[in-house]
């Protein structure tokens, strides 16, 4: 994705078949196609330890609702 300016966006987000958990957070886009998403919150509510946090996990998609810009 070639963006001519860095995309910083807030909005709220959310796993397909979760719509009811929405998660607020932060949507970066750098040239080049780098995507960093920073969330307020866990996709995942059930997770038990900390070092549940830290073990990668597949996302294959998340929807998420940014201002000014609607649904991505």
């Amino acid at each position: 994705m070639r963006v001519e300016e860095e995309y910083v966006k807030t909005g709220f987000f959310w796993l397909p078949e979760q719509d009811e958990n929405k998660i607020p957070g932060i949507i970066t886009i750098k040239n080049g196609g780098e995507i960093e998403l920073e969330v307020v919150g866990l996709f995942d509510s059930n997770v038990n330890k900390l070092s549940d946090l830290n073990s990668p996990k597949l996302l294959n998609r998340i929807i998420g609702l940014i201002e000014d810009d609607g649904l991505a």
